[in-house]
Order: structure tokens, then sequence, then C-alpha cells
């Protein structure tokens, strides 16, 4: 769709960029421990830190691909809730939302 080519092009770029980021976090996680009991300890904690910064771009991802989806089958703008029109407003702030404002609240 033409209406959204804008924010197509935004979340393919949002895309690439968490890709890079996820396999920069993947390559630091899959580094092994210090010897130094102290630095293990910091590493670990740095694992959990990793962890948790994976599993979250993870989701965004999972949802720029749900939202590209959407874009290229023409249901993108419209609540996957209640099947309204998803405010343009809201659209440009969260691109990769799947639902309106009332439904999201």
């Amino acid at each position: 769709m033409q209406k959204y080519k804008k924010i197509k092009d935004h979340l393919s770029e949002r895309k690439l960029e968490l890709e890079g980021l996820l396999n920069h976090v993947e390559t630091s996680a899959r580094k092994k421990l210090d010897k130094d009991f102290e630095e293990q300890a910091i590493e670990r904690q740095n694992e959990e830190v990793l962890t948790a910064l994976d599993n979250s771009l993870n989701e965004e991802l999972e949802q720029i691909d749900e939202a590209l989806y959407r874009i290229g089958n023409g249901m993108y703008g419209n609540c996957a809730n209640c099947g309204n029109e998803i405010n343009e407003r809201r659209l440009l702030a969260v691109p990769h939302t799947s639902l309106c404002i009332d439904c999201a609240a």
C-alpha cells in the first residue's frame, strides 16, 4: 500500500537495526567466562542483562514482521482486536502496533 510506504520503510530500517543489535548481543553472550571469580560474577550479571535485551529485541522484531505482513496484505491500520481503524498518530508513534488505543489500554 502506497499509503503506508513511509511507515513500511521505517519498519524495514528498524528491522535491520534490530537484527544488527541482536547479532551483537548474541556474539557478546557467547564469550567464555574469565578465570577470575570476581570477574565471572560480573560477567554473569552481564549475561542476565544480555538475555533480557535479547528477549526484548526478538519481541520487537516479531511485532515488526507482523506489521510488515499486515502492510503487504492490506490489513495494516485496522485494529486486530476490534477491527476499527487505528489513529494515524498512533501508527506514526508506534508503527508496529496492531491495536487501537482503546484495545491497547
